[in-house]
């Protein structure tokens, strides 16, 4: 073995322990891995920024303290809590690494300006979707961070050294010919896959085209520049142009860990260009890794779909019901106005029953009060009516008696006794004296029922006036006409006594013509013939002559028409003692009736509180009911116009999850054809390394070999990497990398 080789193995040796010593050394250090994810338009326009962040061995410390200017920022993988200030954050780690992303709104310090060609013109990218021609493509990257230093005495621009490489797969049914000038074609079946890659601000940083290689070296700096580009060109044959996504990452971990200050001969040169291999590696590695992450993403996406699809039908549902719901609800809230109105008339209605129950109430209670006053004048009726019955009878049976036939035969010829004795003064005054015994005693009998006639009267009186209360508190039109049918009856009984009144008025007034006779007659104890000799005086004097005579006449009609009188008033005998019979026999059936009326009103009245109180409760609810039923009529304005909302709504799902199902799936396509890119950028990254860096690796040998202002400048870009840990903000006592992945918007037929 050569003593050249024998150094190599042992600087492996030492490396391989140095390397495992920072890493234990790392483990017990907080450290942050940022990355950046990128959507940009076709022409490389940054559309969303989404930032990524690992918070390594977070959970030795169970607190860490973090700096981030991330808006939206979410825990992804755990619970733990975080609390905020300005742009400090504080995590409750516990015992976990952190996981957490945010978005972006600032400058990225990387990017990429894309432009097209087409037949050697200018064209927009959407232009090109389903041209055929002469294809070119120019990538410019670029690299806005940079830093003042001071590189051998003079101040000096240097750039943060970013390497960023772009992969795409393109179908060999579109593309033919397809070259890259900073960058490998690989071939592989159906497709060609793309790599090129540039190192924005490099160039300007290591300022090659200012070194002096001396007389004995001539090389070419241009070509040297060739290999550290911003630019890339890719030209192809094209036939119905489209394109997919690209992929472009970008870091400056490669320069990170190499470092140029310890250069002090060709080996040490050398030994720098391993180290920029072994950095190259690294990016190999995170292309497998991204390679990996987009198999799983893969699998996942169809199971997405799926669900998307699943989603799609519910909200196909989900509008149907919606819009058979608004109907429902329009139906509902017509009939809510409907019942409004109804209720306003329900209320009017329950105001007005309140108000005639309680006029009802107290017309039944005046009811059975005066039904009360008729009870309490029932219960003394039946004896008062009997009584009266009783006394009718005798004084009808009185009255036939007095004014019988056979009496009226007798008054008749006493008083043609009388006027004939009259006439015949001398031969017929015992005959006109026994004339004037029988007119007295008539008369006499008549004066006997004077008392008894009054005493009918008043009772006949007393009844009729209570028959006539009766009738103002009638409770139906039926026992109104029953006591008033009742009063006319016994006003004919007045009348009818009324008529023998006057007939026996009139037999006195005949019997008294002269008023000295009255007194000659009145006790019977006068001589007879005194009497007589007054009459022989009388008879002797011509006026009083003519006065008896006069009244003879008169006597002698009376009593011819109170015969008459007296057959009319025997007729009624029969139909006032029937009909008074007939009354005697009802009076105990309305007495009681009346008793039952007074206790069923009784019975009514008794619920009078209760039915009042009712009244008032109702016409309280009812306000209540009239109240609720505003506020309902008020609120259906509300549901219709939410209704209409969600309808609306439910059908701008419909159509959206209709899209996001096309779109899913396209989706789904682009990541299957990422992911089988992924594997494929993953393998040309490999070759990138071995074809590109290896390469560069030689080509800077050659360059840096007797150049020794470029040792500072390399060392002042190894300083920036170094410097360069974060995107979004990173703690001051943490390690830590940023990378860059961005992915530029797909160019399709559809899209134009």
């Amino acid at each position: 073995m050569s003593k050249a080789a024998a150094a190599g193995n042992t600087k492996t040796v030492t490396e391989s322990v140095n390397t495992k010593a920072a890493k234990k050394a790392d483990a017990s250090k907080v450290s942050k891995e940022e990355t950046v994810y990128v959507t940009m338009d076709a022409n490389g326009k940054k559309d969303e920024v989404i930032v990524s962040d690992w918070l390594k061995n977070a959970g030795i410390n169970g607190k860490i303290s973090d700096v981030s200017d991330l808006k939206d920022i979410q825990n992804t993988k755990g619970n733990e809590k975080f609390t905020q200030d300005d742009s400090t954050l504080t995590w409750d780690a516990k015992k976990n690494d952190i996981y957490y992303q945010g978005t972006s709104d600032k400058e990225l310090p990387v990017g990429m300006e894309i432009s097209y060609k087409l037949d050697g013109k200018e064209v927009s990218a959407k232009d090109l979707a389903g041209k055929s021609g002469k294809f070119e493509m120019n990538i410019k990257y670029t690299n806005s961070s940079k830093k003042k230093v001071t590189v051998d005495g003079k101040e000096t621009e240097i750039y943060t050294p970013f390497l960023m490489a772009t992969g795409m797969i393109l179908s060999t049914d579109k593309f033919q010919n397809i070259k890259v000038d900073n960058g490998e074609v690989v071939s592989e079946g159906d497709n060609d896959i793309i790599m090129a890659y540039g190192m924005p601000g490099l160039k300007d940083s290591l300022d090659l085209a200012g070194l002096d290689f001396g007389d004995d070296v001539t090389i070419d700096t241009d070509k040297i520049n060739d290999k550290i580009t911003d630019t890339v060109k890719i030209t192809a044959d094209v036939k119905d142009f489209e394109m997919g996504a690209s992929y472009t990452v970008a870091t400056a971990s490669l320069f990170k860990d190499i470092d140029f200050g310890d250069i002090d001969s060709l080996d040490d040169l050398d030994d720098k260009m391993d180290d920029l291999k072994d950095a190259a590696n690294k990016l190999v590695d995170g292309a497998d890794t991204l390679s990996d992450g987009l198999k799983t993403l893969n699998s996942n996406i169809k199971k997405y779909n799926k669900a998307i699809k699943t989603l799609n039908k519910s909200v196909g549902t989900l509008n149907t019901g919606a819009t058979k719901l608004k109907k429902g609800v329009g139906t509902y809230t017509k009939s809510a106005d409907k019942l409004f109105k109804g209720v306003i008339k329900y209320s009017d209605g329950t105001k007005t029953f309140a108000q005639s129950t309680k006029k009802y109430t107290a017309g039944a209670k005046a009811l059975v009060d005066g039904a009360g006053k008729i009870s309490s004048s029932a219960e003394q009726f039946p004896a008062s009516y009997k009584q009266f019955n009783d006394s009718l009878t005798s004084y009808v049976n009185g009255v036939n008696t007095l004014l019988a036939e056979e009496n009226m035969t007798k008054l008749s010829s006493g008083v043609n006794s009388l006027k004939a004795g009259v006439e015949s003064l001398d031969s017929g005054l015992t005959s006109a004296i026994s004339g004037v015994d029988t007119i007295n005693a008539v008369a006499k009998q008549l004066e006997g029922t004077d008392a008894k006639t009054k005493a009918l009267r008043d009772n006949i009186n007393t009844t009729k006036e209570k028959m006539e209360t009766a009738v103002k508190n009638a409770a139906t039109e039926q026992e109104k006409a029953t006591y008033q049918a009742q009063v006319q009856l016994y006003e004919s009984m007045l009348t009818y006594m009324d008529s023998v009144q006057k007939a026996g008025v009139g037999l006195d007034a005949t019997t008294n013509g002269k008023p000295d006779s009255e007194v000659a007659d009145q006790n019977g104890k006068k001589d007879l013939k005194l009497g007589l000799q007054t009459m022989e005086a009388a008879t002797s004097k011509t006026s009083t002559e003519t006065n008896l005579y006069n009244g003879l006449s008169a006597l002698q009609s009376s009593a011819k028409t109170m015969s008459d009188s007296a057959a009319t008033i025997r007729g009624y005998k029969t139909p006032i003692l029937e009909a008074s019979g007939k009354i005697n026999a009802s009076v105990g059936t309305l007495t009681e009736a009346v008793k039952t009326l007074y206790k069923s009103g009784t019975t009514l009245t008794a619920n009078n509180k209760k039915l009042n109180d009712a009244a008032t409760t109702l016409t309280k609810s009812s306000k209540t009911v009239k109240s609720g039923s505003k506020q309902l009529k008020a609120n259906s304005g509300t549901v219709r116009s939410g209704m209409s909302t969600l309808a609306g709504g439910t059908k701008k799902l419909y159509k959206a999850t209709n899209t996001l199902v096309t779109t899913t799936n396209k989706v789904a396509k682009g990541v299957n054809k990422l992911d089988n890119g992924a594997s494929k950028l993953a393998s040309g990254t490999k070759e990138f390394k071995e074809d590109g860096v290896d390469k560069l690796t030689d080509t800077m040998n050659s360059i840096l070999d007797g150049v020794s202002d470029t040792k500072d400048r390399a060392e002042a870009v190894n300083n920036a990497a170094a410097n360069y840990k974060s995107f979004s903000g990173i703690s001051g006592e943490m390690d830590g990398s940023v990378k860059f992945i961005m992915t530029t918007k797909e160019i399709k037929a559809d899209d134009k």
